[in-house]
């Protein structure tokens, strides 16, 4: 596997989450934001069911135990950013809502890189970095006007 492999597959990843968010927008217009929310969720459920029996049969529910509880946060925060980008994408338009969301996933990664938080592998502040920020931020400028 080469080192391109990763990146061509999170770009990939991109160009679908670009699809979903302008599906779950509509579904958040037929549903309202909250049912939507819950809907998405079931559905979620719903399709991960038959990899996991299909995959991972017996299911390893014993992990469950020794799982640091702080590793389930991320599930927490899956409905309000849910919520959050349906509603907020549904307003401001695909291509400008993602670079917004770029931005932060963006700033925040740079915070993360470099504390090493949630056990990610720690990489220092860099002009590169920051430089890169910045352009992501005029981008959020340059959508706006």
């Amino acid at each position: 596997m080469t080192t391109w492999f990763p990146v061509l597959l999170l770009v990939v990843s991109g160009a679908f989450m670009a699809i979903q968010v302008s599906l779950n927008v509509a579904l958040r217009g037929s549903l309202g934001t909250w049912l939507f929310a819950f809907i998405f969720t079931v559905i979620q459920l719903a399709a991960s069911l038959p990899p996991l029996l299909a995959m991972e049969w017996p299911p390893k529910w014993g992990l469950l135990s020794q799982t640091p509880s702080w590793h389930f946060l991320g599930g927490l925060l899956g409905v309000p950013l849910l919520a959050a980008m349906a509603f907020g994408l549904g307003r401001t338009g695909t291509f400008e809502g993602f670079i917004a969301l770029l931005f932060g996933q963006l700033g925040m990664g740079i915070v993360i890189d470099r504390f090493g938080l949630f056990n990610a592998p720690m990489h220092a502040i860099s002009l590169n970095r920051v430089g890169g920020l910045l352009l992501v931020a005029a981008g959020v400028w340059l959508t706006r006007q």
